[in-house]
């Protein structure tokens, strides 16, 4: 129970940071040849 707790953690936090790192990413990328709705 311990193991499978300890990979979905690991798999959320990894998920967020890559979700946090593309937003930044995709942001600027996205607001300059396209604009945001």
């Amino acid at each position: 129970m311990s193991t499978p707790g300890k990979y979905t953690r690991s798999t959320a936090n990894k998920g967020k940071e890559q979700f946090k790192n593309k937003e930044p990413h995709t942001a600027p990328n996205k607001k300059g040849p396209s604009p945001v709705p």
